[in-house]
């Protein structure tokens, strides 16, 4: 190759190259849009460090009932008593008619609060009396003791719901299965599941955004029925940045939607699972016009009253425990 042919080869090389960084320059990849809860961060400061109290009923059912009760073709919701959720454990449980009785002196109910003699359950995880009375679970892996007196000490205590009502014996008072939140900021993407890897911790809102919230509610009439939150009444929110004083809060209403126009999401407290719950009553908030600054603890205490009782019930309460204050509650970041 000669001189000239090699110089006129890289001097078109060269402006090949040069075009080439100037395209690239020209035309970037184009920016993803800005998601500003990529910016935040869970203050680990300002969340105390929550232990669920394993006597309480939250806490047998994270310990014992969904793990060793809730098998395949078991208490799955296969027949009950349905472990399968916190609600559906509680409800089939307390003052539940039994169906596999004792032939003589049987046993009114599965859970008789405050007495562990007239509770079937305690029967059932205490004595082993085959072939027709095993205890349980079936699996044969018995319950460790401490565990056993956990589940005494809940029904001596009242065998109390989750959010420490003492059942009355008329009917149950309403209880929620949980709330979901909604950003306009992320294009309605959900964001109650953010709570630091910890289902009870308060979830995170940005300030400028405009939340939406659902909340959900299961019901028993006198009879045993089970009804959705639909047939509540009252319907009204407050907000405080104090767990424990509402007093000056003002009242918001619940829109409550019917069980055709209800949100259903396969979700209880801001878990996964696998059924779909009806989301019935709403409300939609916006920190800034609500004056919650940055940092605030947001907690939450809903309103809803059934037929059965002359007084709203407070969901959570003063008397619940506190991790499910800390669900009921968010984070301004």
């Amino acid at each position: 190759m000669s001189k000239k042919i090699y110089y006129w080869a890289a001097f078109l090389g060269f402006i090949w190259a040069c075009q080439t960084t100037k395209n690239e320059i020209v035309n970037p990849a184009p920016e993803l849009p800005f998601n500003p809860y990529d910016t935040l961060t869970y203050p680990q400061t300002q969340v105390p460090n929550i232990v669920i109290d394993s006597a309480s009923f939250m806490g047998l059912h994270q310990n014992i009932f969904s793990q060793r009760c809730a098998q395949p073709a078991c208490h799955d919701g296969t027949f009950e008593p349905d472990f399968r959720s916190v609600q559906s454990a509680y409800s089939s449980l307390v003052y539940q008619p039994i169906n596999k009785n004792y032939p003589s002196n049987p046993l009114s109910y599965r859970v008789t609060p405050f007495d562990t003699a007239q509770s079937m359950l305690w029967k059932r995880v205490t004595i082993h009396n085959p072939p027709n009375f095993e205890i349980m679970p079936s699996s044969g892996n018995r319950i460790p003791q401490a565990e056993i007196d956990n589940i005494r000490d809940w029904i001596m205590g009242g065998a109390r719901d989750i959010f420490g009502n003492v059942p009355s014996l008329s009917s149950l008072q309403p209880t929620s299965f949980g709330l979901v939140a909604f950003s306009t900021l992320q294009g309605n993407a959900r964001i109650d599941s953010a709570r630091n890897g910890v289902f009870y911790q308060p979830f995170m809102v940005n300030q400028q955004d405009t939340v939406d919230l659902w909340f959900g509610y299961f019901d028993q009439t006198i009879t045993g029925d089970t009804v959705l939150g639909d047939v509540l009444t009252h319907n009204k929110i407050r907000f405080s940045n104090n767990s424990y004083n509402f007093t000056a809060s003002p009242d918001y209403n619940l829109t409550k939607y019917n069980l055709l126009t209800a949100n259903y999401l396969r979700v209880a407290f801001s878990q996964d699972i696998a059924f779909q719950l009806p989301y019935t009553h709403h409300i939609r908030v916006i920190p800034a016009d609500m004056n919650w600054r940055q940092g605030d603890v947001i907690y939450i205490r809903t309103y809803v009253r059934d037929a059965d009782h002359n007084q709203p019930t407070e969901l959570p309460n003063d008397g619940s425990q506190a991790a499910i204050k800390s669900y009921f509650s968010l984070i301004i970041q």
